[in-house]
């Protein structure tokens, strides 16, 4: 069921005034979470129960030019705080400041107009199919992991069942109110892994939010959907389903780093360039991190590692990651290049191991990124972002 409601928050005219910021609208709280020591975690099959809903939440910021000015009047209010963030355009800011009220009057949006924007947006993003594309990426994930994945209503039996539970709340859509106005799209979500009886083994609630242009929303939210989609699919998977807990992460071995000083005195670190084109890396075994008296329990242990780089993005991001190379089923924790990478360009790369323990495959935790910095003549700054394919 849509709903039009006002937010009493303020607004942000342009972005000469963008210093003087906007208040969040309030939202009920996601559920507590449940941290769950799931290391113990132990199954034959996983069912997969993926609930949404029907209802959005469609609201305007502001509604009118009454309340346009009316936030212009507060906005003018706090202007001696708001402005002093915007750095240099502090002075215009501030300058400005008396006429708020005025413009944003006059850049209000007639809230007919807002509202139309607001339907014709939320039509866009029930044709999507969030629900069936959110359900057909999980079961293609959990089948790609090789995961024991049972059809809800198939007969229990003597199995050991485990539920992967999604709910996706309804979504937020909230219009800036103004002539050109942006939309707002918020979803919020949780995550449970219950037993057989139905108790929750573990929670996490996340929430996720982004503010579509009026001039770029047409272009850009398929993409982000996307982009959320495959968020909530790696939490579930890699997060609740594959990750050990507490989390084990493997620190690279090769390349490494050195320490240096900056002109200053200040200490840091800088990873050293490999000396191929073709490099070995190389991480820590499995049993350097994992606990001993759970290595018993271990079997079928492999290692992968992923090494991508980053290309000039889109809307979304000015930098997209390109993965180039996701290798699994490696004997031993290293892994050479079997063709040449680029001179001179910065790589980036992370391991994990992957094992049954008491027959439930899991897996480490991804640590933070590596760095992969490849020799070339006469190189002095290596290239951030890979050329163009």
């Amino acid at each position: 069921m849509k709903r039009i409601s006002r937010a009493f928050s303020v607004t942000s005219l342009a972005a000469l005034f963008a210093a003087c910021g906007s208040a969040p609208t309030t939202h009920p709280g996601l559920p507590e979470d449940i941290a769950g020591d799931l290391h113990h975690l132990v199954y034959d099959e996983i069912t997969v129960d993926i609930e949404t809903t029907s209802e959005a939440d469609l609201s305007l910021e502001v509604e009118g030019a009454g309340q346009a000015s009316r936030q212009g009047l507060l906005m003018m209010a706090t202007a001696p705080i708001g402005c002093l963030q915007g750095g240099l355009f502090a002075g215009a800011c501030l300058a400005a400041a008396p006429f708020f009220p005025i413009i944003a009057a006059v850049r209000a949006e007639k809230p007919e107009k807002s509202r139309a924007d607001l339907d014709e947006f939320y039509t866009r993003y029930t044709e999507y199919g969030f629900e069936g594309k959110l359900a057909e990426r999980l079961l293609q994930r959990m089948s790609d992991e090789k995961l024991p994945v049972a059809a809800a209503d198939s007969p229990r039996g003597e199995a050991q069942r485990i539920t992967l539970h999604v709910h996706v709340g309804p979504p937020e859509f909230e219009h800036s109110g103004f002539k050109n106005g942006s939309i707002e799209l918020r979803l919020r979500y949780t995550i449970e892994l219950s037993n057989a009886s139905g108790a929750v083994l573990s929670r996490k609630s996340h929430s996720v939010r982004y503010s579509f242009s009026h001039d770029t929303r047409s272009l850009t939210l398929l993409p982000q959907l996307d982009e959320w989609l495959e968020k909530i699919v790696s939490q579930g998977v890699d997060d609740m389903l594959l990750a050990w807990q507490p989390a084990i992460h493997l620190a690279n071995v090769y390349p490494g780093q050195v320490e240096k000083r900056t002109f200053i005195g200040v200490k840091h670190r800088e990873w050293v360039p490999v000396d191929t084109l073709m490099p070995r890396l190389e991480w820590e075994a499995l049993d350097k991190t994992m606990p001993q008296e759970r290595l018993a329990g271990i079997s079928e242990l492999s290692y992968e590692v992923v090494v991508w780089g980053y290309v000039d993005g889109n809307f979304l991001n000015y930098w997209k990651r390109k993965v180039l190379h996701e290798v699994r089923g490696l004997p031993e924790p290293a892994y050479t290049f079997e063709s040449e990478l680029l001179p001179c360009q910065r790589y980036y790369w992370q391991p994990r191991a992957r094992f049954r323990y008491k027959g439930a495959i899991r897996t480490t935790s991804f640590s933070d990124s590596f760095t992969l910095l490849t020799p070339g003549p006469d190189c002095g700054v290596h290239r951030y972002t890979l050329p163009p394919a």
